[in-house]
Formats: C-alpha cells, structure tokens, sequence
C-alpha cells in the first residue's frame, strides 16, 4: 500500500516538474525572441553610428585637402594681383555695377569702415597696405556675416569673370580671392565641424557596442537555458520510455514464470500409477548412460529379473510382472 501511495506521489511530482519545465521553456522562448528584436534594432543603430562615423572622418580628409588647395588659390591670387593693374582698376571712367560690387566686397572683407568704390580706390592707391590686409586674411575663416555678404559671388562665379574678365584683370583676380576666401572658410569650418563630431560619435559607438553585447551575452544564456530544458526533456522522455519497456518485460516474464511451472503429479504408492512407476523410474534412473561408441552399443540388452508385487483389486490378488524394462505386463 506504502509502495503504491509512494510511487503515485513519485508520478505525481514527476508531472509538475515537467510542466514547470514546460513553462519555462516557454517564457524563456518569447523573452528570447523580445531580446533578439532588440538586439536587431540596436545593431541597426550601431551600424548607423559606425557609418556616420566613417562620413565624418572622410569628410576630414576630404575638405581638409581642399581647404588647403583652397588656401593655395588664395596666395596665387593675392600674388597675382600688382599695382598697375589697381591703377587700371581706378581710371576706368564708368565702371559696371559689378566692378563696384566686386571692390565694395573686399573692403568688407579687409574689415574696413567704409566700404563704399570710392573707399576702395582710395586704399588700392596704398598698394603695399593693402596687400598686407589681404595676406592677413589669408588662413582665416570669416564671421558668419560676411560669409552670408559674399556667398553670392561665389556661387556666381563663372558668370562674374564673364562679365569683367576682358574689362579688368585686377576685378577679375579680385573676383576669383573672393571666391577662394568663401570656399576655404566654408571647408575648414567643415573640417572643423566633422573634428568636433568625431570624439561625440565614437562614444556614442562604444556605448552602443556595450548594449549591443549585452543583449548578446543575455540570448546565449537563455539559449544555454533552453538548452538545457530540451536535453532534460529528452533524458526524461528516454528514461520513461525505458521504464515502460523494463514494466512490459517484468509483466511478461512473471506470465512466462506462471506458464513455466513443471506439471505436478502425485504417486499413490501401493498402485500401478504410484508406487510401481516409482521403482521403474529410481531403476531407470540407476541405470548407467549408454557409451555410444561402444562396438556392442546394439548387444543384448541386461535383464532385470522381475519383481512382483501384490495389489488388491477390490479384494482380489493378482501379480504384475515387468518383462523387460520400460514395458509393463498385466
């Protein structure tokens, strides 16, 4: 009763683990697949931020040569620029509104007070003073103001040197120094930018790597944890199978002992049936096994001199002989 009570209690414990197990398993998948879509968001964020991180250090390297050829354009146009072709500048007699916008852009950029034409042809007479304002700009980023002032110039470029390259070579060099200027400050204030950039990002980068491998670090331990719970189910599986097999051949065993049990007789000594097959047998028994490589294998064959007994049938004597071993006579 105490086994049975027991191994029902056994059976029982046996299935809560396995639903417990069963839940886990369960609650160990979804929370899997919760990580692993962050994980391929994260990423996604990781490898925007590694790509910004690329632009920006190729926009260094970039901009960086071209506000140093920028610079060099520069130079070649202030060296260009001599004082005959200033004193050409200031005698034409009506000069076009893009010769006076062109010479009232430089003074702006030299930073002077007036920059009216007539203040320009005033200081161009200086020639050495103002070649000396023009090199001392040369290397430097203008305020965002002038930038804005100047950037048309720019931009129009090719239209401007149309305009006042056969009228004037000091407007057309003029021109193109104002040019240069606008592109080497926009491009070193890139260079600048992307510098300031690249410290923020690379943090941001290594932060999010350390999320990133964090999530991953979480997936292969729940994995590890499924792993787990699918080995322990299989073993459990395994084991049951087996022991079903052990009770099927216990069962069938006990019926093979059952049907195996050698059938029983009883001898009532003092019959035909009892005692007399009784002493033929211990004789049959007593009787040595036959050497069957033995020549008189096939001799005559030792009689035994025959025992009679008496037995009452129903108050009646008669004799029962054996003539010859395992044949009876009556």
């Amino acid at each position: 009763m105490n086994m049975a009570r027991k191994s029902h209690e056994e059976k029982n414990l046996g299935m809560l683990i396995k639903q417990l197990n069963q839940v886990i398993f369960i609650k160990s998948e979804n929370e899997c697949q919760k990580l692993k879509k962050s994980l391929k968001l994260e990423k996604k964020r990781l490898d925007r931020l590694c790509s910004q991180l690329q632009v920006a250090r190729q926009q260094i390297e970039f901009y960086t040569h071209e506000y140093q050829r920028a610079l060099e354009n520069i130079k070649d146009c202030n060296w260009r620029i001599t004082k005959d072709m200033c004193s050409e500048l200031r005698k034409i007699p009506s000069p076009s509104k893009t010769i006076i916008e062109i010479c009232e852009k430089i003074m702006l950029i030299l930073d002077q007070p007036d920059t009216t034409f007539s203040a320009f042809k005033s200081l161009s007479k200086n020639f050495g003073y103002m070649k000396d304002l023009m090199s001392s700009i040369q290397g430097q980023t203008l305020p965002d103001n002038i930038i804005n002032e100047i950037l048309p110039m720019w931009k129009n470029q090719t239209i401007i040197q149309a305009k006042v390259a056969k009228t004037s070579k000091c407007a057309s060099f003029l021109a193109q120094w104002i040019g240069f200027i606008v592109e080497y400050s926009l491009k070193k204030e890139t260079v600048a930018s992307s510098k300031r950039k690249e410290p923020e990002i690379d943090k941001k980068i290594r932060i999010q790597a350390v999320v990133v491998d964090d999530l991953q670090r979480e997936i292969l331990l729940l994995e590890d944890s499924i792993k787990n719970i699918l080995e322990i189910q299989a073993r459990n599986q395994e084991q049951k199978s087996d022991n079903e097999q052990e009770e099927e051949l216990s069962e069938k065993f006990e019926i093979s002992k059952e049907s195996s049990r050698p059938f029983g007789f009883t001898m009532h000594r003092g019959t035909a049936s009892g005692g007399l097959l009784g002493n033929s047998l211990h004789c049959y028994r007593s009787q040595s096994f036959p050497n069957f490589s033995d020549e008189q294998l096939y001799g005559g064959v030792p009689v035994k001199e025959p025992n009679e007994h008496q037995i009452l049938y129903e108050g009646r004597n008669e004799a029962l002989g054996c003539c010859r071993l395992k044949f009876f006579c009556f």
